[in-house]
């Protein structure tokens, strides 16, 4: 923080100032509101703009030496926009109705912007008493990362709606990277009540109880999952009952250069990363999810292939 100790600066400024100079004296005026900021540290850049404009229109500042004032405007400006202009989004997010909300949510995931989408999540659930918006930002906090807050929106979602419960697969992920494996695995069962040919629901079933028993009691539990036609879903899920990799790998390979290229590369090393994760093979699981990651698609799953990843990453650290 630089904290300038001489007396505030005020500076001079024609009631009428010409077209062309408008900017470097709108700079120069800023540059003295920012001179007295801390004499008045919770001066918001709204009232900050309004301040200086006062300034060029009504004369309000007396002179100061020019180089003083340019130095100032430089320094002011790039610090502006590098801190406050959180300030303006702050401002604006708060006052963004809830449908405005989720498209900017919408936006920021499409970006790969996380950061945002998750600050954006934030304020539509703190906003709104809608179950529906809840359940909106619930889906944004995990694909952004944030999967503790992400649960306790789903949670609240399931108080108010009880009979959804089966349909939030995404929950069940969430409390996967939040380490509650159990809780996981037995959302991904009601799941299946409703979803019985998803081979990612019995996978990441296999992974909870993985995780909170062991890869042995998993495959002893492994959910069935008929007739899932996406590559490579067949082998992923023999490998789950078998160990056996290799299938996927050749199936992967057997679609290069086609249609399914892309998804295959996708879905395949995602799951491989998955089963290694559950095996307790971390560079391998890595491994995977990278290759996983760089061929995700700009969806729900594809933005938890960057959540997976970077959890996988961080280790035992924790989530979010």
């Amino acid at each position: 923080m630089i904290r300038n100790k001489s007396a505030p600066m005020t500076i001079r400024i024609d009631a009428k100032p010409n077209p062309t100079t408008s900017v470097p004296l709108a700079a120069l005026a800023l540059a003295a509101v920012a001179e007295n900021r801390r004499e008045e540290p919770r001066l918001t850049p709204k009232r900050l703009i309004s301040q200086a404009n006062d300034g060029i229109i009504n004369s309000k500042w007396r002179w100061a030496p020019p180089r003083r004032v340019a130095s100032l405007a430089t320094i002011f400006l790039c610090l502006f926009i590098a801190s406050d202009q959180h300030g303006f989004a702050q401002e604006q997010t708060e006052s963004t109705p809830p449908t405005a909300l989720k498209r900017k949510i919408r936006e920021a995931l499409f970006a790969r912007e996380f950061d945002t989408a998750a600050e954006l999540a934030t304020s539509l659930a703190d906003q709104s008493k809608n179950a529906d918006d809840k359940l909106a930002a619930a889906d944004a906090l995990l694909r952004s990362g944030k999967s503790k807050r992400s649960v306790e929106l789903f949670d609240s979602y399931i108080a108010e709606l009880p009979a959804a419960k089966p349909y939030l697969w995404q929950r069940g992920i969430a409390l996967y990277f939040i380490k509650r494996y159990s809780d996981g695995a037995q959302q991904f069962e009601v799941h299946r009540k409703v979803n019985p040919h998803d081979v990612e629901n019995a996978a990441w079933h296999y992974l909870c109880i993985a995780k909170a028993e062991s890869p042995t009691k998993a495959k002893q539990m492994l959910l069935p999952a008929p007739g899932d036609l996406r590559p490579p879903m067949k082998e992923v899920l023999e490998m789950f009952q078998t160990g056996d990799t290799q299938s996927v790998m050749k199936r992967i390979d057997s679609l290069q250069g086609t249609g399914s290229e892309k998804s295959a590369n996708f879905y395949g090393h995602f799951y491989l990363g998955l089963y290694a994760d559950a095996s307790g093979d971390t560079k391998n699981a890595k491994l995977h999810l990278d290759k996983s990651v760089k061929n995700a698609p700009r969806n729900y799953m594809g933005d938890v292939a960057y959540v997976y990843a970077k959890h996988l990453a961080e280790g035992p650290r924790g989530t979010k």
